[in-house]
């Protein structure tokens, strides 16, 4: 057997990253903004990028039609042709399934891509929520998954991470939260805030205790701001979000806060597993 690659283990490296960053392709992304935040991601990692073209055959041809993923693969190659870089390795992949989310599955079971970038394209004058695509592509995903907007980041990126530091949280998902948003400020020269929403008041060793918590997640003494908040979770965050207004918010993929967090403010949003599979 085969051993996929350690993602958790890619984000605190210091080096290269062995495993690529894998975009899913899509032809109405006009404006390639997905195309051009994956180049960047990794151009920060020291990651090589896939083009990843998944064409929908509905029923039982799916797969076996090969005429469709040569005509995608022909639309790989022109688009790989557009790309002029020389600082990161790019490879192509099309195939084809009985739904995207379908052919994005079997594609992570095969291969174990450190953070997988998808646009949500605009269509008919409208870009399509987060909101109406964070379940089944987090259900779908066991690595970061992030969701690109039209807006471009900032020349100095500003990233959010909502984070649960109370005494009951998931300390692996907080973990993987503050890890991943510490290696991705230190690799883009990024500005980092951290979000905590507690259910009520807190007091000063309260606000020491989430402080060394966060601090044992980051493994080292973090980066970034740490914002309180009290009161509902998705309202808090979406009132911090809207005043601090950050190019990406990390946050956990299968939470409520996720689920009513993913169309908040203008930004992208990188949602986080629970577990890496």
């Amino acid at each position: 057997m085969v051993r996929k690659p350690d993602r958790q283990a890619n984000w605190d490296m210091l080096g290269a990253v062995a495993t690529p960053v894998l975009l899913l392709v899509d032809r109405q992304d006009i404006g390639q903004n997905g195309l051009q935040k994956a180049m960047l991601l990794a151009r920060y990692l020291q990651a090589p990028l896939e083009l990843f073209l998944c064409e929908v055959s509905p029923g039982p041809r799916a797969g076996r039609d090969l005429s469709v993923p040569a005509r995608a693969q022909e639309y790989l190659q022109a688009l790989r042709q557009s790309i002029h870089c020389t600082d990161v390795d790019i490879s192509t992949k099309a195939e084809v399934a009985g739904s995207v989310v379908e052919g994005l599955r079997a594609k992570l079971q095969r291969s174990a891509p450190v953070l997988v970038v998808v646009p949500t394209t605009a269509r008919d004058g409208q870009e399509v929520s987060a909101t109406d695509v964070t379940r089944p592509w987090a259900s779908a995903c066991g690595a970061p998954l992030l969701l690109a907007r039209r807006r471009p980041w900032r020349p100095v990126p500003r990233f959010g991470a909502a984070v649960d530091l109370s005494a009951t949280a998931d300390a692996a998902l907080g973990r993987r939260i503050v890890r991943l948003a510490e290696t991705l400020t230190r690799r883009c020269g990024a500005l980092l805030e951290y979000v905590f929403v507690a259910p009520g008041p807190v007091d000063a060793a309260q606000i020491n205790r989430a402080r060394q918590r966060l601090e044992s997640f980051a493994g080292q003494r973090s980066s970034g701001w740490l914002y309180y908040r009290c009161g509902d979770p998705v309202e808090q965050l979406t009132r911090v979000v809207l005043e601090r207004d950050p190019d990406v918010l990390l946050l956990g993929a299968s939470d409520r806060v996720s689920r009513g967090g993913a169309g908040m403010g203008h930004g992208d949003v990188l949602l986080v597993p629970r577990a890496v599979a």
